[in-house]
């Protein structure tokens, strides 16, 4: 029912089409590729963008691996005043960050104003969703998992843990986008094509809230 309700609702498809542009056949960002972008290509495409301010951009390289056979590196920047209204700006101590594997890019992440709902009406349902666990008075955690042959974007949201559902709509998104897939935990719940979101979240409502 509630998943008919939010997609009856006005909505704005601007921020979502700015975060996953048409012209992108994977997840990229700001035109830098996880897994095919290099350091100084994403470097450049930070320092050139007008969401970002470039004195704020900051390369800086980190610790070997433990197996020390890796290169790691990090760019960490703020956003600019013409940012666009949908990104999550003043965080401390940056706004957004690029990690890096032996010059190429890995990971992006940064966080937006864009609601769950809003994600779900442009991808649909997820290859995997991702429950932490958690208590009944504290808010947990959900990882959304939209998989693409090389790479995959990663949505996390904090809801309250009972009741979740209406929450769970209006959370705001945290956004990765990674280079190769994560390990699938043992609290994920995968599908070979796409997640049943209807049928998820009424077993999870039953089991984590007790209600009916």
């Amino acid at each position: 029912m509630l998943l008919m309700v939010f997609q009856l609702q006005p909505y704005d498809m601007r921020p979502i089409h700015e975060l996953l542009p048409d012209t992108c056949e994977a997840p990229c960002f700001l035109g830098i590729f996880p897994g095919s972008t290099t350091d100084e290509q994403a470097l450049q495409a930070l320092m050139n963008s007008i969401w970002v301010d470039a004195e704020s951009v900051q390369f800086s390289r980190q610790p070997p691996s433990s197996s020390r056979f890796d290169d790691l590196a990090r760019i960490q920047w703020s956003w600019s005043a013409a940012r666009p209204d949908w990104v999550m700006a003043d965080r401390q101590p940056y706004d957004g960050i690029v990690n890096i594997r032996n010059h190429v890019v890995e990971r992006i992440a940064f966080d937006t104003r864009i609601e769950a709902a809003d994600l779900y009406r442009h991808l649909g349902s997820p290859t995997i969703l991702v429950f932490a666990p958690t208590s009944p008075t504290k808010a947990w955690s959900i990882e959304w998992v939209y998989r693409y042959p090389r790479a995959q974007l990663v949505m996390h949201t904090e809801v309250r843990a009972c009741p979740y559902l209406g929450d769970l709509w209006k959370a705001h998104l945290y956004v990765q986008m990674e280079a190769k897939p994560s390990a699938i935990l043992p609290t994920s719940l995968a599908s070979p094509n796409h997640v049943d979101m209807r049928m998820v979240l009424q077993a999870r409502k039953q089991l984590v809230c007790g209600l009916s």
